[in-house]
């Protein structure tokens, strides 16, 4: 599969959280010819299901990504808006975005306020006229692109839907998998649960981005680095991965474990189901938590690998 088309191919696509039905639409198109069944949930997850004798498991990853919803235009056109999943207000401003219904705009905001104050309600969209209604959202309009074997995106969460994408693809065994391109991802991960009990598996990963520490003004102590293939967090903002899930993962040759402690992880919505599910994230290494972030290629491919020997 070709990573850097396919990332781009899906980050084009306006779907901030809640609002996933444009990139599920084409996630299934892209999974049809390997999968033995599709479904949508009521949440907006797709799940695809590939039918087996064995072992049931449950891969997920986010398929939305952070945006904004219109709370109010006024007499003149200008767009206030609210947070659909974490943003950083002060990176946002001059932002170039786009509706679902195809009308751009940029991010402003309002005079006087210091950027150590700036929240989301100080913001508005300049639409330029184009129309808008209370209730469209919108999503970052930057492109993705591909420098030697980085990638660079705004929505870099549909890297771990490619992972999910080349797995699907590739896998042969008798293994019964279920893939979850989760909704809702980037508001604590709410599509994990229901996907979780419609799979009802034994175990589950999630694939996931993994902050990494090897920037000059990084405050963590993480010694995760770009390139040096998936790494599997202990834990993602205070929810304990299962270690004996990890310790099967190992086993396939990753041992490259992390504490992301401010990372958001689908981790606590898959592990409460049912009597439980033994739960764990695959993670892609990634730079940067604002507008735009970059990963590796060859992380994402080594992540594949590593849940093609782990199925």
């Amino acid at each position: 599969m070709n990573y850097i088309e396919t990332i781009r191919e899906l980050a084009e696509i306006t779907a901030p959280s809640g609002f996933e039905k444009a990139v599920t639409d084409r996630l299934a198109e892209l999974c049809k010819p390997y999968a033995s069944e599709i479904t949508l949930d009521p949440l907006g997850t797709l799940l695809v299901h590939k039918k087996g004798s064995g072992k049931k498991t449950l891969l997920t990853a986010a398929c939305d990504t952070s945006g904004f919803i219109a709370t109010y235009i006024d007499d003149d056109g200008f767009v206030r808006v609210g947070e659909l999943g974490k943003c950083i207000p002060s990176a946002c401003v001059g932002l170039p975005v786009r509706f679902q219904n195809g009308t751009r705009g940029v991010i402003g905001c309002d005079g006087g306020v210091e950027v150590k104050d700036l929240r989301a309600r100080h913001l508005y969209i300049d639409t330029m006229g184009e129309t808008v209604r209370v209730g469209d959202a919108c999503a970052a309009d930057l492109p993705t692109y591909a420098s030697g074997d980085s990638i660079v995106s705004p929505a870099m969460n549909r890297a771990c839907c490619a992972v999910l994408l080349d797995v699907l693809q590739r896998y042969t065994g008798d293994g019964d998998v279920t893939f979850a391109f989760t909704a809702q991802g980037m508001l604590g991960g709410r599509g994990a649960s229901p996907a979780a009990y419609a799979a009802d598996a034994a175990r589950a990963i999630a694939v996931e981005l993994t902050t990494a520490g090897d920037t000059p003004e990084s405050e963590s102590r993480s010694k995760v680095k770009l390139g040096e293939g998936p790494v599997l967090p202990v834990s993602v903002g205070g929810t304990a991965a299962n270690l004996g899930l990890i310790a099967e993962l190992e086993a396939c040759g990753v041992t490259r474990r992390a504490v992301d402690e401010r990372g958001q992880s689908a981790l606590l919505g898959l592990q409460g189901v049912r009597a439980g599910v033994r739960a764990c994230v695959a993670g892609i290494a990634a730079r940067y938590s604002g507008v735009m972030t970059i990963a590796r290629v060859s992380d994402m491919q080594q992540t594949a690998e590593l849940l093609l020997a782990a199925l």
